[in-house]
């Protein structure tokens, strides 16, 4: 069911808006995560509201922790490849095989990586215009 959300989510935003975002690279979080990659290939607004979906190839390095953040609306994840970990705060770490999805919730605390093989997503940010894709937390 989650897969089909994305895959929905995935090819609205690809219909409605065009090529404009791809290869558009996003800030880093911190200089801890530099090497991590956030591709926005499209972006749609949302009507008659203050959000915006974003369609982003995410890549984790291999061994490589994007620390401790949170992101301001939904993101969902597919994992195209490589190996991949979640720690939501309060929970233990679980660990993710390509072709399953991940799905975290508007503002809560988590920790991601790749493990022995580099991690590659796409993903599918719902934000608040203006927002950045995640937030560092101390």
């Amino acid at each position: 069911m989650v897969k089909q959300g994305l895959l929905c989510a995935a090819l609205a935003a690809s219909v409605v808006t065009g090529p404009a975002f791809a290869q558009q690279q996003l800030p880093s979080m911190t200089t801890q995560t530099a090497t991590i990659t956030r591709t926005p290939l499209q972006s749609v607004d949302v009507p008659g509201s203050n959000y915006q979906v974003v369609l982003a190839l995410v890549e984790i390095p291999a061994n490589v922790r994007t620390g401790r953040h949170t992101h301001p609306g939904t993101v969902f994840g597919y994992l195209m490849d490589g190996d991949y970990v979640l720690a939501l705060d309060g929970q233990a770490e679980k660990a993710f095989r390509p072709g399953e999805t991940v799905r975290i919730e508007a503002g809560v605390i988590h920790d991601e990586g790749a493990g022995a093989r580099p991690a590659k997503f796409l993903s599918v940010f719902t934000i608040e215009k203006g927002k950045p894709l995640a937030t560092p937390v101390r």
